[in-house]
């Protein structure tokens, strides 16, 4: 083994070491039964697993809460632009209107629309459209069974506390999603990085405290 080699390996080791000394964020139980929060504010973004379906269904509700506001990228509610490397989305308005960022074309679903599937691989983003309070019913194909019912309460947790940036990004790698703003090479070099090293340095991709817990 080479001196760089030497270097490289105790410069991660005493990482690791640090990392292990600082002390865990505290971290809030959200989850309400099969209802959780999104956002700070408890009214403003809702989301609500739909169990016992052939396929994996949640609800999204928007009611006019004072965070969620703004355009793409100012609005809190709003998903980061992504997509996903294994599901397909189909979004369906229950209530209100729904607003698109789909490959850069905007998009607006309302009541009664035809269901839109965003299939895999696509950028997108959506938010709110209009007065209304919102619901959409989303199903995600093929179905992540628990592995979804994990993601989304961890995710959401971990954003109303205190989240770091490896933290999230942790979570969205383990769950196929990735950020539509980074080139795909650098992504999944950044996840292959983090899928090894995060568990060093004591990340998870679930915690207890953001449990679902099915009523």
């Amino acid at each position: 083994m080479n001196t760089s080699t030497k270097i490289f390996f105790a410069t991660i080791a005493i990482a690791v070491f640090i990392a292990r000394l600082i002390p865990d964020p505290e971290r809030t139980s959200h989850g309400f039964g099969d209802l959780f929060h999104a956002t700070h504010d408890p009214l403003a973004a809702q989301m609500r697993i739909l169990p016992g379906a052939d396929e994996y269904h949640f609800t999204v509700v928007e009611t006019q809460g004072e965070h969620c506001h703004g355009d793409f990228d100012s609005n809190p509610c709003a998903p980061p632009y992504h997509y996903h490397t294994i599901q397909e989305e189909t979004f369906e308005v229950k209530k209100g209107a729904i607003k698109f960022r789909l490959n850069d074309e905007m998009i607006t679903l309302r009541k009664g629309d035809k269901p839109i599937t965003v299939e895999r691989g696509q950028h997108h983003t959506f938010i709110k459209e209009g007065n209304d309070d919102l619901e959409v019913e989303i199903t995600l194909r093929p179905n992540p069974g628990r592995n979804g019912q994990r993601f989304f309460p961890n995710l959401f947790g971990t954003l109303r506390d205190k989240p770091s940036l490896p933290q999230v990004l942790y979570i969205f790698c383990v769950n196929g999603v990735r950020l539509a703003d980074i080139p795909y090479v650098i992504h999944e070099f950044m996840c292959y990085t983090t899928r090894a090293v995060a568990p060093l340095l004591g990340y998870r991709h679930e915690y207890p405290e953001y449990a679902w817990k099915e009523e």
